[in-house]
């Protein structure tokens, strides 16, 4: 059955991907108004496209990929996190704190949401075939899912010092 899903969540982020090109900038534009309650409807006829309507981790999924849609294989949002915070951790904190206290899929989704544009704005990747993976098992396994998270944001080395011990090698 995880196979299934690992295969299911990679089909899903190979029918994302063309989104990026210039020719799906419309498209891209109207998956950005799920944001909004007023304007939700205009992503429908885009997510239909995609088979997502109805499907929550897809909607979500594709919706953030419209905000950036630079897709990278990270190991979790933990890591996406981590290089968002970069040598500002400690004002981060507070934001990724918010992130792990989401109880719902629809808190979490606004959470992401916002983190998301920050990346937009620094240039650092998503990795959304885990990032759906973890949507798609939220209901079930969401402590888990934080505590990788956690684990990837707080224990990951620190990649100015990794780069600096690299120099100085």
């Amino acid at each position: 059955m995880k196979r299934d899903y690992q295969k299911e969540a990679e089909e899903f982020v190979e029918k994302l991907k063309p989104l990026a090109t210039d020719s799906k900038r419309g498209e891209r534009a109207a998956l950005k108004r799920y944001w909004s309650a007023g304007t939700k409807t205009y992503a429908y006829p885009v997510l239909g496209g995609l088979f997502a309507i109805g499907n929550k981790p897809k909607e979500i999924t594709a919706a953030l990929f419209a905000v950036h849609p630079a897709h990278q294989r990270l190991p979790s949002f933990g890591t996406t996190c981590h290089r968002i915070a970069g040598n500002n951790r400690d004002t981060f904190e507070p934001h990724f704190r918010r992130l792990l206290s989401s109880e719902t899929l629809d808190d979490l989704a606004s959470q992401l949401h916002r983190l998301v544009k920050r990346a937009e704005r620094a240039d650092i990747p998503v990795n959304y075939l885990q990032l759906y993976q973890d949507l798609g098992c939220w209901r079930f396994r969401a402590d888990n899912i934080k505590t990788n998270w956690a684990k990837d944001f707080w224990q990951a080395p620190d990649p100015i010092k990794a780069e600096e011990e690299a120099i100085n090698s």
